[in-house]
């Protein structure tokens, strides 16, 4: 299937090596997301216990602040270790397939679905594949996340409405709401969705045109700027896209792209 997430042929020809490395920082990222929900309920839990209640309260700022530290070694792991790391093996790999060359000794096969000879060209239909993917999964993820977000936001507005709210309270649920994890993450989510629709339309209409041999240079230089384009995306977003949607959807987008090849006569 896609360059950024897995395979879709079956038989015993098909090898991902990085396929582990991916799982691993999705383990890593659903771990973080957990450590920072709890560290919002310890801190509104702190907000409502009763001044009396001291020995509670110590034993739940202690927590509060262990849960938030973890999350903090969590979340930085991630970003400038994990994904950064990962997303490396996979690109090397992506443009030893492309060319033909092993910058990487990790290889991956029957992964990326035409028959193109290395080169630019075979460059530009493994990221179209992949953003055909990518697209189509973070779509199905941004139903689920709208949702999420427009609970959030009703709960924060029905606090914000009920005049018997303590006025204390809405920093924290503001801190909640408007986080890394919950709003900037939806945004990023969106963008990144966004981006990937625009790089396959550009993909499309390029390789619908492609047979105008005289434009040669002129398409390889599209394709390495698409490519750059989506790297970037993909480092912008940082995360992945979800493992058990593509599971879910994987035959139906690998007859999409099969169909897609031979409307534009792609082998």
């Amino acid at each position: 299937m896609a360059e950024e997430n897995q395979p879709q042929e079956e038989g015993l020809n098909k090898v991902d090596p990085f396929e582990s490395k991916y799982k691993r920082t999705g383990y890593l990222n659903i771990g973080t997301e957990l450590l920072f929900y709890i560290s919002a309920g310890l801190s509104i839990t702190l907000f409502l216990i009763d001044d009396n209640n001291k020995s509670i309260y110590n034993i739940c700022m202690i927590l509060f602040i262990c849960f938030v530290v973890l999350h903090f070694i969590f979340s930085q792991f991630i970003t400038f270790y994990q994904l950064p790391r990962t997303q490396l093996s996979r690109r090397l790999e992506l443009l030893s397939n492309a060319f033909g060359i092993p910058l990487i000794h990790e290889q991956t096969k029957g992964y990326y679905n035409n028959k193109s000879s290395p080169s630019v060209i075979k460059l530009g239909l493994n990221i179209f594949e992949s953003s055909h993917f990518t697209k189509n999964i973070y779509a199905d993820k941004m139903l689920k996340e709208r949702v999420l977000i427009l609970i959030y936001i009703i709960i924060w507005l029905i606090a914000l409405i009920y005049r018997k709210t303590d006025l204390t309270l809405f920093p924290i649920l503001a801190q909640f709401i408007f986080s890394s994890e919950i709003i900037s993450k939806y945004i990023k989510l969106e963008i990144h969705r966004t981006r990937n629709e625009k790089i396959f339309d550009k993909l499309y209409d390029l390789f619908l045109c492609i047979d105008n041999k005289n434009n040669t240079l002129f398409v390889e230089a599209k394709i390495i700027n698409l490519f750059a384009e989506y790297e970037i995306a993909k480092a912008t977003v940082g995360m992945l896209p979800s493992y058990s949607i593509y599971q879910k959807k994987n035959d139906k987008l690998s007859r999409e792209w099969e169909e897609i090849k031979s409307k534009l006569s792609i082998s």
